[in-house]
C-alpha cells in the first residue's frame, strides 16, 4: 500500500471517495455511543450494574433528538443501554443490527430515567469525536473504554485499570485509513474538476451501489412517512393536490426536493435501512447523491458524466468539511453537502471551471454560519432550504451573475472562500456548541 505522499492526484481522489463514502445505519453518532458501551460491557466479568457515558458536545448534540433505528426512542442513555445489553463490539458501528424485540424492551427499560443505571455527561474539553464509557458490574469490577478521532477507533479498553488492548491495536488520528485532512491543501477543487473529467466508468462503478442504496431509503420515506414528516407535504405537491404551491409538480427541482426530503426524513425518524454517506455523514450522502440521479434522468445525461459529477460533488463536500470541521457549529448538510450538490449539477451541465467557481462562491456565502442544533427530523428542512438556494445560485450563474469578491468572506477563488469559512468556524464553534448543548439540556427537561 502506498503512503499518502506517494499517491498521484487521481489515486488521492479515488482513495478519498472510497474512504469517505461508506454505508451507515442511523446517525453516525449513535454508533460511537453504542460501540463504546458494548465494549465496556463486554469487558465486565460480572452482571452489569451502572455506567457513566462521557461525550463530546458534538456527539451529545447529534444523539439528543435523532431517531434510533429499531429502538424507536431518542436518548443517549437508551443508546448506551442497547450496547451494554448486546455486548457485541466486534460489530463496530453496526452494533444495533443485533437488536431483537426482547433486547429492545430491555434497552428501553435499562436506559429509562427510572432505572438510574446510566448517566450521561458532556466533556466540553474533548475532541469533537469522543466517547468514554465507564461501567461497573455487581462485583465492583470497572471497565473504562475511550473512542476518539474516528467513530470506531477504540484507543483505550481497560478493566480494573489494566489495558486489555494489544499495543498494535491502539491507533492515532489516522486509524481509519489515510488521514486525508492532513493533506487538505494538496488538491484544489479546480484540479479535481479537471481530474473528474478523465475518470472512467470502471473507476467509478462502485458509486452505483450507493445511488441504489439511497434510492431504497428514499422509497421507504415515501411509503412510510411519519405523521409529522415534511415528506407528506411534498406528496401533496407532486400529486397536484396543493394547487397554491410555489413549486411546479412536474419540475425537476421539485422532484429533487421531494426525493431528498423523503430520504432524510426516513433516516432522521429512525429508518432501519443503511444509507451511503458522503464525508462519512448519511445526510450528506443523501443530499449529494439523490439530486445527481434525478437531474441525470430528467435531462438524459450519460451515466459516466453523472458519476463524474457525483465524484466531484463528494470531493467538494469533503473539502468544505475538512476546513470548517467534520463536527462543528455549522450545518454540514446545508453548507458542504448542499454546495457539493449544486457543484455536481453545474458539472453535469458542462459548465466551465470559472462559472462553477462563481456558483460555489454564491452558495457558500448564502449558507455560511447556518447553525447545527443536532441531528433530528427537522434536518430535512435545512437541507431543503440549502437546495432551494442552490437552484437560485444555478439560475444566477446561468446568467453570468456572481458575488463580487471581498463581499464579506467571499474571495475571488472559492478555495480561499472555504479557508475563510474554516477560520470563522474554528473561532466561533466552541461558544456556539456550548450554548446549543445548554439549550438542548434545558429543552429535554420540558414536558
Amino acid at each position: 500500500m502506498k503512503t499518502i505522499e506517494e499517491l498521484s492526484a487521481k489515486e488521492f481522489l479515488l482513495a478519498l471517495i472510497h474512504q469517505q463514502v461508506q454505508p451507515a445505519l442511523g446517525c453516525t453518532e449513535i454508533g460511537i455511543v453504542s460501540l463504546a458501551a458494548a465494549k465496556a460491557s463486554s469487558l465486565l466479568p460480572g452482571k452489569f450494574k451502572s455506567a457513566i457515558v462521557y461525550t463530546s458536545p458534538y456527539v451529545f448534540r447529534n444523539d439528543s433528538r435523532v431517531g434510533v433505528p429499531r429502538l424507536g426512542r431518542c436518548g443517549m442513555a437508551t443508546i448506551a443501554a442497547a450496547g451494554i445489553i448486546l455486548k457485541n463490539p466486534l460489530k463496530k458501528l453496526s452494533c444495533l443490527d443485533d437488536l431483537t424485540p426482547e433486547t429492545i424492551a430491555e434497552a428501553r427499560k435499562l436506559g429509562s430515567p427510572d432505572a438510574k443505571a446510566i448517566d450521561v455527561e458532556v466533556d466540553f474539553n474533548s475532541h469533537p469525536v469522543y466517547v468514554r464509557c465507564v461501567a461497573k458490574d455487581d462485583k465492583n469490577n470497572e471497565s473504562d473504554v475511550i473512542i476518539k478521532y474516528s467513530h470506531d477507533n477504540i484507543i483505550q479498553a481497560k478493566l480494573n485499570g489494566k489495558e486489555t488492548l494489544d499495543p498494535s491495536e491502539i491507533s492515532g488520528e489516522s486509524a481509519s485509513g489515510y488521514d486525508f485532512d492532513s493533506k487538505v491543501d494538496q488538491l484544489s477543487i479546480h484540479h479535481v474538476y479537471d481530474i473528474c473529467k478523465t475518470l472512467t466508468l470502471k473507476e467509478l462503478s462502485f458509486l452505483r451501489g450507493g445511488l441504489k442504496m439511497n434510492q431504497i431509503v428514499q422509497e421507504e420515506g415515501y411509503a412510510h412517512p411519519d405523521e409529522t414528516a415534511i415528506t407528506k407535504v411534498w406528496q401533496k405537491v407532486l400529486s397536484g393536490q396543493d394547487k397554491d404551491s410555489c413549486f411546479k409538480k412536474d419540475h425537476w427541482t421539485t422532484q429533487i426536493l421531494s426525493d431528498v426530503c423523503a430520504a432524510v426524513d426516513a433516516r432522521m425518524y429512525g429508518c432501519p435501512l443503511p444509507v451511503m454517506t458522503s464525508s462519512s455523514s448519511g445526510d450528506h450522502g443523501l443530499t449529494v447523491s439523490i439530486p445527481q440521479d434525478v437531474y441525470a434522468k430528467k435531462f438524459n445525461v450519460d451515466e459516466i458524466i453523472k458519476l463524474q459529477a457525483l465524484a466531484f460533488a463528494h470531493f467538494i463536500t469533503w473539502k468544505i468539511k475538512s476546513k470548517v470541521g467534520h463536527l462543528c457549529g455549522m450545518c454540514g448538510s446545508a453548507l458542504a453537502a448542499g454546495c457539493g450538490t449544486i457543484g455536481g449539477i453545474g458539472f453535469q451541465r458542462g459548465w466551465s471551471w470559472n462559472k462553477i467557481n462563481d456558483l460555489l462562491n454564491m452558495h457558500l456565502v448564502s449558507q455560511g454560519g447556518i447553525l447545527c442544533d443536532g441531528a433530528k427530523p427537522s434536518c430535512s428542512f435545512k437541507i431543503l432550504a440549502s437546495l432551494v438556494c442552490g437552484f437560485l445560485c444555478l439560475t444566477i450563474a446561468e446568467g453570468d451573475g456572481k458575488i463580487s469578491h471581498r463581499d464579506g468572506l467571499v474571495h475571488q477563488s472559492v478555495e480561499e472562500t472555504i479557508n475563510n469559512l474554516g477560520k470563522y468556524s474554528k473561532t466561533t464553534q466552541n461558544s456556539i456548541i456550548m450554548n446549543v448543548v445548554d439549550l438542548l439540556n434545558a429543552m429535554s427537561k420540558l414536558k
